[in-house]
C-alpha cells in the first residue's frame, strides 16, 4: 500500500499573501510530520496545486519556485505538483517541476477540462521522466466528469471506456493510479469488475 496526503485547498505555495504562506508551510510541516510518524520515507509523496493566476501566470510560476525554496528541505523532499483543472495545464506544470526538480502528478481528468492544446502522448515521457529519482512508480489521477453540464466535477464511478483508451496511450509504462471517484472502494471495485469483462 502506497500512501500520500493532498494538502487542502487553503494551502497556497504561490500565494501573494505573507500569512497565507506562512499558514501554507506550517499546513505542509504537519502532513510531512504526519507521515515521518508513520515510519514512511520521502516515497510517501504530498501532492499540491500550482495555486493561483493572480493576474499574471508566469509571475505565479516564478513565486512558487521561489517560496518552494523557502520550504523546509524534508517537505520539499515529498512535495509533488498536480495539474488542474482551471488555471494551469500539464505543460505549465511540467515546466515548474523541472526547474525545482520534482516530480509531476498527471492527473488526466484535470488535462481534459483545462488544457493549451497539449497531447497526452507528447507529454507522457517529459511527465513520467520526473520521477526518475524516486524509487516508486509515477502517480497519476484519474476520474471521470460527473455529467456534460458539471464536468468539472468527479462522477461516482470510473468510465472503463475512457479508461482503457488512457491505459491503451500510456502503455509501455509502469505508474501507480489514483482512483478519484465519489464512490470510493465501490468504483474501484466495479472498475475491475467491468475490466475483466472487456478482456474475457
Amino acid at each position: 500500500m502506497k500512501v500520500s496526503t493532498h494538502p487542502g485547498q487553503y494551502t497556497v505555495i504561490n500565494t501573494n499573501n505573507e500569512k497565507t504562506l506562512e499558514n501554507s508551510i506550517r499546513d505542509l510541516i504537519y502532513h510531512d510530520k504526519l507521515l515521518t510518524a508513520m515510519g514512511l520515507n520521502n516515497e510517501a509523496v504530498m501532492v499540491v496545486h500550482v495555486g493561483g493566476v493572480y493576474g499574471n501566470k508566469e509571475k505565479s510560476l516564478q513565486r512558487f519556485a521561489d517560496n518552494f525554496h523557502l520550504l523546509p528541505p524534508t517537505v520539499q523532499a515529498r512535495l509533488v505538483i498536480e495539474n488542474d483543472d482551471t488555471s494551469y495545464s500539464i505543460k505549465d506544470v511540467l515546466e515548474l517541476c523541472k526547474k525545482i526538480k520534482r516530480p509531476m502528478v498527471l492527473d488526466v481528468h484535470h488535462h481534459n477540462c483545462y488544457n493549451q492544446g497539449e497531447r497526452l502522448e507528447d507529454y507522457l515521457p517529459a511527465i513520467f521522466a520526473t520521477w526518475n529519482n524516486l524509487e516508486r512508480p509515477p502517480k497519476i489521477h484519474f476520474s471521470s466528469p460527473k455529467s456534460a453540464k458539471e464536468y468539472a466535477s468527479h462522477a461516482e464511478y470510473i468510465n472503463v471506456d475512457d479508461f482503457i483508451k488512457f491505459i491503451k496511450l500510456a502503455q509501455g509504462y509502469t505508474f501507480d493510479v489514483m482512483i478519484e471517484a465519489k464512490k470510493q472502494d465501490a468504483a474501484l471495485l466495479k472498475l475491475r469488475e467491468e475490466l475483466l469483462q472487456k478482456i474475457r
